[in-house]
């Protein structure tokens, strides 16, 4: 079993596009139902969906040209829609065997309180509940759901590690392209950080994570 290590005292920022140079592996990952869809998307639901269950995600490393990556391009698109649309339709998908054409997608609104209590006049800042009080709940929208998300022609890319090791005050920066690894074990010496940059991070441990080590 290999072991990937960031030595003590260093820092490493490890990227989809580094990744290979510095020996560690890819996987690209297509989900074969709405509950891996979801874990893949950011959204995890019970029963978690392992990335490492052949019967939850397929792997498709040759295979993957002709489906749409999940994470979104430089113009912040997924498969040519906005990435915060799909990201909207995978959170809001119901649990089913089969994805509906249609999908009502609610927008998480916040806003403002001013003078005499009237919402989106600057003053102090309320959070949801309190729109809910107010009678302002979050909008919500119907999208059409793309084919190839309906037929689950999507895949994702993760960081598949043997054995991760981060030394006494080393740091790994996972970069911000970065949205899952995979690994057997973790373990983190003292003073050892790991940091994301990406919004989200899937995180799927086959064993065990061990922090503070000496």
């Amino acid at each position: 079993m290999k072991t990937f290590e960031v030595p003590a005292g260093s820092h490493l920022e490890l990227s989809l596009a580094n990744a290979a140079k510095l020996d560690v592996p890819l996987r690209n990952l297509r989900p074969r139902h709405v509950l891996a869809l979801k874990r893949a998307g950011g959204f995890p639901q019970r029963p978690f969906a392992r990335l490492g269950d052949g019967k939850a995600f397929e792997v498709v490393n040759n295979d993957a040209k002709d489906l749409i990556h999940l994470s979104p391009d430089k113009e912040g698109k997924i498969g040519g829609s906005p990435a915060l649309h799909i990201r909207g339709i995978i959170r809001d998908l119901p649990i089913s065997d089969k994805i509906p054409e249609r999908v009502r997608v609610t927008q998480r609104v916040r806003g403002w309180i001013g003078p005499g209590g009237i919402p989106d006049i600057p003053g102090t800042r309320i959070d949801k509940q309190k729109l809910r009080e107010l009678g302002w709940i979050a909008k919500t929208h119907d999208f059409l759901n793309p084919d190839w998300l309906r037929n689950l022609r999507v895949f994702m890319t993760t960081l598949a590690f043997d054995d991760l090791v981060v030394g006494a005050n080393a740091t790994l920066t996972i970069a911000s392209g970065v949205f899952a690894l995979t690994a057997n074990n973790i373990r983190i010496h003292q003073g050892g950080r790991i940091i994301q940059k990406s919004p989200y991070l899937t995180v799927d441990v086959a064993g065990d994570i061990k922090g503070d080590l000496p």
